[in-house]
């Protein structure tokens, strides 16, 4: 599976939180909210993929036990990203 933007931001957030975080990468679309899944087209019109919203972490790419994180937690994550690229920008200078 490729890497998104958002799973990129989730993973950074969560390295910077340390392993003790609560909330984890949802293991079922790898923190990109989304995977490919099977349609049918309807009766007789055959079956089709595309990329559909993450039914375990309903889209937010994070769970927190066996739920979707709730939106603070997904956010202290990405501010936690945020917070470690500004830092990584400072060391470059």
């Amino acid at each position: 599976m490729g890497e998104t933007a958002l799973s990129s931001i989730l993973k950074t957030g969560l390295a910077a939180l340390g392993p003790n975080f609560s909330a984890r990468i949802c293991y079922f679309c790898d923190g990109q909210g989304s995977y490919e899944q099977t349609y049918t087209a309807g009766c007789g019109g055959g079956y089709f993929r595309m990329r559909g919203r993450c039914d375990h972490c309903e889209g937010v790419g994070l769970m927190q036990g066996r739920e979707r994180a709730p939106a603070s937690v997904v956010n202290q994550v990405q501010l936690a990203a945020a917070r470690a690229a500004l830092q990584k920008e400072e060391e470059g200078r």
